[in-house]
């Protein structure tokens, strides 16, 4: 999960291709910088048939419940009681038939919310795009063939211009369809004090 949240935020800040005239204060319903403590008593208001699943070393998780039409696998919040939350990631359970009609449709929703999107498709070897449709669940599962459709927006820290707000719809490595709401700046504060902290164990 590390390593994901990682390269998902390499990914983000290195694509600039949309307007930053937008604002995104949270998703889900959950608002970016939720006390930890405080997320229960959220998704017990939001999402009432979402069940706390368990905690992990960066948030906390739940399970079922239904977002935007789709039933839920996974809900993950990832968060520190200095910065509050500041990534909320939901892995819809669809079936594997489906899984690129729900990305598409799950896109087109937040297309006419947000606005329209900026899409990142690529296929590491031996695959390629040709290979759409005949090796699908082999591509993901292997790491090999990624789909990410992107919304960019303002930062929430106006000294951190270059930390940005962003929505990630993604097909995983699972063969699901994830979606991510990301708080940049809280995300870059929450990495500098895990930095910061790694340094005094040495």
């Amino acid at each position: 999960m590390k390593k994901t949240i990682v390269l998902l935020a390499m990914i983000l800040t290195s694509y600039c291709g949309m307007s930053q005239t937008r604002d995104l204060t949270g998703g889900a319903g959950i608002p970016f910088g939720v006390p930890f403590d405080s997320i229960k008593v959220y998704m017990h208001d939001k999402h009432p048939d979402a069940k706390f699943y368990d905690y992990s070393s960066r948030g906390i998780n739940f399970m079922d419940g239904k977002f935007a039409g789709y039933k839920v696998l996974l809900w993950m919040f990832q968060a520190t009681k200095q910065t509050g939350v500041h990534t909320i990631m939901i892995c819809f359970d669809v079936e594997e038939s489906n899984v690129y009609e729900a990305f598409d449709a799950v896109s087109a929703m937040l297309d006419e919310k947000y606005g329209s999107h900026e899409n990142i498709e690529r296929y590491d070897y031996p695959y390629t795009k040709q290979d759409k449709g005949k090796f699908d669940e082999s591509m993901y599962r292997l790491g090999k063939a990624h789909m990410n459709n992107y919304w960019k927006f303002n930062g929430s820290d106006p000294s951190m211009p270059d930390k940005h707000n962003y929505i990630n719809v993604t097909i995983t490595k699972n063969f699901n369809v994830q979606v991510t709401y990301q708080d940049g700046p809280r995300v870059s504060k929450a990495s500098d004090m895990e930095k910061s902290k790694n340094i005094k164990d040495l």
